[in-house]
């Protein structure tokens, strides 16, 4: 008969025990810092309006030109970024605009944005960029050519064990 009267407090306790969890797990969240997408470099909310323009440019923008990201060594001390564009025929694209915006997948602190790029033998090349810190960075870059554009997004990192996962 003993037995008999410790359920109902055992029940309560779970109870209470749940109610505890939920309460910690709401204080939790609450501290962790959100930060908003910005995937192509517009506010998440205009890239969710225009999702479809979007894709629409970049099929419209492959069906013309080719983009490729041609950097060899992401430093923390001078990189140069750098890019190609194609013709479809292979031949050099030399009005391209291309705007790059380098950011930390956890942070938007340490943002830089690059705009200054210039044609060598083919290659669009920015100035050397210092970087404030090691580790992974999201290279997101807009070209533009004859009012087309095309969003190209790289996860690299300055970290020569990181750089043979991405």
């Amino acid at each position: 008969m003993r037995y008999a009267k410790v359920w109902p407090y055992s029940i309560a306790t779970a109870i209470f025990l749940v109610f505890l969890a939920a309460i910690a797990t709401v204080v939790v969240s609450l501290k962790a810092p959100v930060h908003e997408s910005d995937l192509y470099m517009i506010d998440y909310h205009d890239a969710d309006n225009r999702a479809n323009e979007i894709l629409q440019d970049n099929i419209d923008f492959n069906k013309k030109y080719t983009i490729t990201y041609e950097t060899q060594n992401f430093k923390k001390d001078g990189t140069v970024l750098k890019y190609s564009v194609k013709n479809l025929d292979g031949s050099v694209v030399d009005d391209a605009k291309i705007k790059v915006k380098l950011t930390r997948p956890d942070t938007h602190d340490l943002d830089k944005m690059v705009e200054l790029f210039k044609l060598v033998d083919g290659v669009y090349e920015s100035t050397p960029i210092k970087l404030e810190k090691e580790g992974r960075w999201d290279v997101i870059a807009k070209v533009s050519v004859e009012g087309l554009n095309r969003y190209l997004s790289i996860k690299t990192s300055t970290q020569e064990d990181l750089k043979k996962e991405f």
